[in-house]
């Protein structure tokens, strides 16, 4: 092996404690994408999000086991169908609203 001096190595600029503690627009989006929806009648229902942000009386118990979480949620959301709408679809759009109060 030779002199690790002898390579090209690019060291990132150095940066200040700030540019790391403020959050950049890219780390902002949401890494979620949502699948094409080719139906014309696929609105978020307001009682929906309404009956999940009561999800089990307390929206995203802290602590709850994710498996359980997830099957509560599958379980309430199962019943929701739209023509057109494929189910991953209903799925994304309404899971984050059962993690509401969790974000601290």
């Amino acid at each position: 092996m030779g002199d690790p001096r002898d390579h090209d190595v690019v060291l990132p600029e150095e940066q200040t404690m700030e540019y790391y503690w403020i959050a950049r627009v890219a780390d902002m989006w949401s890494p979620i994408q949502h699948p094409h929806v080719p139906a014309n009648n696929f609105e978020v229902s307001t009682s929906v999000i309404t009956m999940l942000l009561r999800f089990g009386g307390d929206p995203g118990k802290e602590g709850e086991c994710p498996r359980s979480h997830l099957r509560r949620f599958h379980e309430l959301i199962d019943g929701i169908k739209i023509n057109g709408v494929p189910a991953d679809a209903i799925l994304l759009r309404y899971f984050p609203f059962t993690l509401e109060g969790l974000g601290g």
